[in-house]
Parts: C-alpha cells; structure tokens; sequence
C-alpha cells in the first residue's frame, strides 16, 4: 500500500483548518487539534504557517491575522479562504466522468458505496446549470464483475469458466482457464492463463471475455509456465484503393503515398485466420503477395463464397 505523503496531507489540512476556525473563532487548542486528529505540538506548527500565508505582497495588511497565545485561537483578514474553491464547470465535468466510471466498476454489495456517488452526482450536476445539456457517461469496457472473478481466482489459484470472444476466428467460445497473470498493454487489459482446451497457457484481452463464473472443478493438467511470448508472424500486402483504411485497420504504422512508388506494406500479426478475414472483407482493395500458401486459403475461400452466390 503506499503511503500517504506528508507534505500533501498537511497542505490539505491547512487549507481545511481556515475555514473551520473562521466559523469556530476562539475553540481551544486541545479541542482543535483532536477535530483535526493531531497533536497540539502538530497544530502550532500549522498555525505558525498559517500566520505567514496570506495573499500576494506579503505585507502585514495581506497577510492572515492569527492569534493563539492565550491557548484559544481567532483569526482575522482570511476572507479569501475562508470557504472552499468552488469548482468551475469542466472540473465538474471531470468529476462527473470520474463518478460514473467509478460507479460502473463497483461490484453488487456497495449499496451504500453506490448510494453516495448517486448523492454527490445530483449535487454536482446540478451546479452545472446547462453547460452540458445531456446526461454524462463513462462506459466501461470492462465489467466489474468479470475483474473481480479474474482477480479472485488469481489469489486463490482456483479455475475459472470464461466465455470469450475471438476477432481472429470471430466466435465466442467457452474455456476453463487457471488465470495466472493481469497485466496492461498499449491501453488493454489482458491476463494470462492456463487453458484446459488448449493444454497451454495463453493471453486473453480482459474487455473480450463476456462472462466469467469459478468453477470447482480442477483442472487436470497444468504444464509448465515457459514462455507466453507468442512469435509475430509477417505477411506482404499490395495496396490497390483505400489505403488510409487499409492502414487504420491491419495497424500500419508508416506508408509512403507518393504514387511512383511500390505500394508494398509489410503487416505484423499473430493469426492467419484474423489476417484472411481482413483482406476477405477490404472487397479487393489490397492484394496478399507472401506468404502464398495463405494466399492460396485466401483464394480458395474467396472461390468457395462464389460459388455459393451462383446456386439457384
């Protein structure tokens, strides 16, 4: 856990302890320092500070006026500090994205946790006085209840019936896993995991699986943790039309649009399947030149959903 910072907690508690002697002028020291849960050798250290803040100029008529001598404590000249710094509206607007992503990751049982954050999003939005004419929110990619399944299962070592959609063979499939690992990468969140179908371990990108339940059985066999490191393979495209969507969907990074010159990009990816439904579905607009023999399924599938088209 980390752990609080001493300079931070202390600046929040001197901007807190102007307003609360404003509104509570001569409150002793040991009933003042037991509000604030500190020491009172604590609270007349900040009420030194506190005597040396004011506003810009620093001369006795900016400063606060401060007195504690006699053991009760006033304080003249913090009108400016004496209430909160109200939020402008796109603060508000952070706070209410910040709430309702908050919300949404709460799993069932936070009643009253949830209660509070519908309370205090009233009281914010209503200070917002039609600066944002609908209801704002943050979605979340990730059910919270599906993470805190994953992570449970992580600390008890147990296993896990994942339901689980895959782009490369564009299918929802449903696998037994020991899950591992939880880890982030380029803004996804992914574990890693021992699957009971594969009879190995591998990645599974957390915002893809729909549904997730412990499972009490036990998995049969769980193999050595080597490697999870999966080798990228590289594949050769002509680009014939398209070639910003082309770029923005098989993530090509860098392309030179200068017409004299070959219209040859190099693709990385970790699927066969996931590179032939994507040249499938660009209609003709590139062209795979390497490797031939995923050209061939390419063209093979291609002549088979023709053919189809041709029945009566």
């Amino acid at each position: 856990m980390t752990k609080p910072n001493a300079g931070l907690l202390r600046t929040s508690r001197l901007l807190n302890l102007v307003p609360y002697l404003v509104s509570h002028q001569g409150i002793d020291l040991e009933t003042l320092s037991k509000r604030f849960a500190i020491t009172e050798e604590e609270l007349l250290e900040d009420l030194n500070t506190l005597w040396m803040c004011g506003l810009p100029g620093y001369t006795p008529l900016e400063l606060m006026d401060l007195a504690f001598d006699s053991g009760f404590v006033t304080i003249r000249n913090a009108d400016e500090l004496q209430n909160p710094r109200a939020l402008n509206n796109e603060e508000v607007v952070v706070l209410l994205m910040g709430l309702d992503y908050l919300r949404g990751q709460l799993v069932e049982g936070n009643s009253d946790i949830t209660a509070a954050i519908d309370e205090l999003v009233t009281k914010l939005a209503a200070t917002l006085k039609g600066f944002v004419k609908n209801n704002l929110s943050a979605q979340v990619s990730v059910s919270a209840k599906i993470r805190d399944t994953i992570l449970s299962a992580i600390h008890s070592q147990s296993t896990v019936v994942i339901e689980y959609h895959s782009p490369a063979q564009d299918e929802i499939s449903q696998r037994v896993v020991h899950p591992v690992d939880i880890f982030s990468s380029d803004d996804n969140e992914y574990i890693e995991a021992f699957c009971e179908q594969s009879q190995d371990y591998r990645t599974f990108r957390l915002d893809r699986i729909t549904t997730a339940h412990m499972s009490e059985s036990v998995l049969s066999k769980i193999a050595p943790k080597i490697n999870l490191v999966q080798e990228k393979l590289t594949f050769e495209i002509l680009l014939l039309a398209r070639e910003r969507d082309i770029c923005e969907r098989l993530h090509i990074t860098s392309f030179n649009h200068d017409e004299n010159l070959s219209r040859a990009v190099m693709v990385e990816g970790y699927s066969q399947n996931w590179l032939i439904r994507e040249i499938m579905s660009l209609g003709g607009s590139c062209v795979l030149t390497h490797p031939l023999d995923v050209r061939e399924r390419i063209k093979s599938r291609a002549e088979n959903a023709l053919r189809t088209y041709q029945r009566p």
